[in-house]
């Protein structure tokens, strides 16, 4: 029996929160004792020695810490079957379309279980430390080897849980920072570290080009752990102003700002009359092909909408995204996609585990000039995708080619010289999106820095995001 068939009622609810909150025992082998920033993805098994016996399956996505956290519960096929978050101030557990706010967890594990669960206790266990806690024993001795038993005797049923440290096939979502949620001396909400992560484009393929002009693609989105981080506190008198980093004052910013157009753009939909106060700390480089103003976009959007009260649907938000720019639906959605169109027509796709180099020379290319060479691939057969769901797995991500990348790597010769290090690792590299950007994918083990890179140049060696840490917020109640 599925931990997602023991969701439809309250009675079995309670089993299922017990799942979760254990899941806080259930991670990737133990990490330092600073957590603030850490996640973990693994599986539980849960037997409890009820009658009838009951046993329950589900794998996990956990962020935080004890204080401050968010974890999902995901089915075999990597579906959101249970969300909390958490806060010193306030528990949100989102099951559906159903919404349950709770003062802590204690309150919400005493409600649910008739006792308070010992949370500190969970959270040193997953840092390997032997924490007594009343009625449950742990047993940290296999901890290196990825496995940890708990315990618990009293009260009955007995229950014992069998955690394995191994990753979710799906959605498992990596160390990025965790947004937290505080109040001003205003008593109005401001939300910190909203994660606005790049994306990769594991193939791009010019198919045609429409009457209008705009060139019909298709493509594999991913999301990465590399991210802009936003800061967004909510103001009473209506203005929308913008600061960049770690500065206090309001910034002067082009007409077309992505994050203050999309939060004018919200505005105006849902005529709210509030406004925001957005601090962006701006990591991802421009130029890039790496979607990093349409994900600040995005993640404005998604924060607002939950901050402001709007409730909108991922569809209309996705709308709105549109009109600001042809990749900012892909953000809203959140999940590894297939992507066709001119970016408008958005599939979620299964992928595996991935870990990529990434390079980003000093010089940037325009995309305009891409499109407008008339020598520009502009008609690579197009793929469907049906057949290509049938390919294994672990056969997608390095499936096609990016047709920009001949006349790009004209453009910006620095382009060529980025794969030519790849490929001085034994790697394949290939362009991503229209910027100047390469990638290829990456053992785990190895070096997490490339050496002796030319002056401006930036690499890093990211991981791919299954979900989007905000996706869902739009069917959240507000917790402002």
């Amino acid at each position: 029996m599925t931990l997602a068939g023991q969701l439809m009622a309250r009675g079995r609810m309670v089993l299922a929160f017990l799942a979760a909150l254990v899941l806080l025992g259930c991670a990737t082998p133990p990490r330092p004792a600073s957590v603030h920033n850490a996640s973990w993805q693994g599986r539980l098994a849960i037997v409890v020695d009820s009658e009838p016996r009951e046993s329950h399956r589900a794998n996990f996505d956990l962020m935080g810490t004890a204080k401050a956290g968010e974890l999902l519960l995901l089915s075999p096929l990597g579906t959101t079957v249970a969300q909390a978050r958490w806060t010193q101030d306030a528990v949100l557990l989102t099951q559906g379309n159903r919404s349950v706010r709770y003062n802590n967890l204690d309150d919400l594990s005493a409600e649910l279980l008739g006792a308070a669960l010992p949370i500190d206790a969970l959270f040193d266990w997953l840092q390997g430390r032997d924490t007594r806690a009343a009625g449950w024993r742990a047993d940290l001795c296999r901890l290196a080897e990825g496995r940890l038993v708990a315990e618990r005797q009293n009260p009955q049923p007995r229950t014992r849980l069998t955690l394995l440290f191994e990753p979710s096939p799906l959605g498992a979502r990596t160390a990025m920072r965790t947004p937290e949620l505080i109040t001003d001396a205003t008593g109005l909400p401001r939300w910190r570290n909203l994660p606005a992560p790049a994306k990769l484009n594991l193939f791009l393929h010019v198919v045609g080009r429409r009457a209008d002009g705009m060139h019909e693609l298709q493509s594999i989105f991913t999301l990465i752990d590399w991210a802009d981080y936003l800061d967004i506190t909510v103001r009473s008198d209506g203005l929308i102003e913008r600061i960049d980093g770690a500065g206090q004052q309001p910034i002067e910013l082009p007409a077309d700002d992505l994050c203050v157009r999309a939060a004018n753009c919200l505005k105006a939909y849902a005529g709210v009359a509030l406004g925001a106060t957005i601090r962006l700390e701006k990591n991802l480089p421009a130029e890039a092909g790496m979607g990093g103003g349409s994900s600040d976009a995005a993640t404005c959007l998604l924060a607002l909408n939950h901050l402001w009260g709007c409730k909108l649907s991922v569809d209309t938000l996705c709308e709105l995204g549109a009109t600001l720019g042809a990749d900012v639906p892909f953000f809203i959605r959140g999940h590894d996609a297939w992507v066709e169109g001119i970016g408008e027509i958005i599939r979620p796709l299964d992928l595996p585990e991935l870990s990529f180099w990434v390079i980003k020379p000093a010089a940037g290319v325009s995309t305009p000039a891409i499109f407008k060479a008339p020598h520009l691939n502009r008609q690579t057969k197009r793929v469907d995708l049906n057949t290509f769901n049938q390919r294994p797995l672990t056969d997608r991500a390095d499936f096609g080619h990016n047709d920009l990348q001949p006349v790009a790597t004209e453009l910006c010769p620095d382009i060529q010289a980025a794969l030519d290090r790849l490929a001085a690792l034994g790697l394949q590299g290939r362009m991503t999106g229209s910027g100047s950007t390469v990638f290829a994918i990456a053992p785990d083990e190895g070096a997490e820095t490339l050496p002796d890179l030319p002056d401006g140049w930036l690499s890093r060696k990211c991981k791919k995001v299954g979900i989007h840490p905000l996706a869902n917020w739009e069917s959240s109640k507000n917790v402002g």
